[in-house]
């Protein structure tokens, strides 16, 4: 099988992230395209993971090759809502990693996110969480990573 890991990248974010600053999810994604990446990763979360899949999505029409790749933590959760079916149903890929849920479910599917990509585009406020939690491992892990957040400087979480 051919490690599709260089040319992947995948999103992190916040739940609260109200869709403010799409376009600015779009540029980014454009430039890794232009770097070559063509898949891109999303953990299916409310608020940020929801908003960057539909960019993508919606750049697919655009950008030949570009691929929407959806890591649900577990299945069967009754909480998910229109936005998430919808994109669900335009995936070209879609990775549940558990039949239910577990006390480590979101941490494993946040360490496969990180375990395949090699870029990481963000929405990370500082904030403790799964969010931190992901951006430390991609720091770790070497990923390129870009914030969207303003004002924040990730070097900072690298001790």
């Amino acid at each position: 099988m051919i490690d599709q890991r260089p040319t992947t990248a995948a999103f992190t974010g916040h739940r609260t992230y109200d869709g403010s600053h799409d376009r600015q999810i779009t540029d980014a994604v454009r430039k890794l395209y232009a770097d070559g990446f063509r898949t891109f990763l999303t953990g299916m979360a409310e608020g940020f993971d929801l908003a960057a899949g539909e960019c993508v999505a919606a750049l697919r029409n655009e950008l030949p090759g570009l691929k929407l790749h959806c890591v649900v933590p577990f299945a069967g959760s009754k909480k998910q809502g229109e936005r998430y079916r919808k994109l669900i149903e335009t995936a070209d890929k879609v990775t549940v990693l558990s039949p239910h849920y577990h006390t480590r479910a979101y941490h494993q599917r946040n360490d496969f996110l990180v375990d395949n990509s090699s870029a990481l585009i963000a929405w990370f406020d500082g904030r403790d969480g799964g969010t931190e939690y992901t951006v430390r491992r991609a720091l770790k892990s070497g990923l390129q990573i870009e914030n969207l957040w303003s004002g924040l400087f990730e070097a900072q979480y690298q001790d």
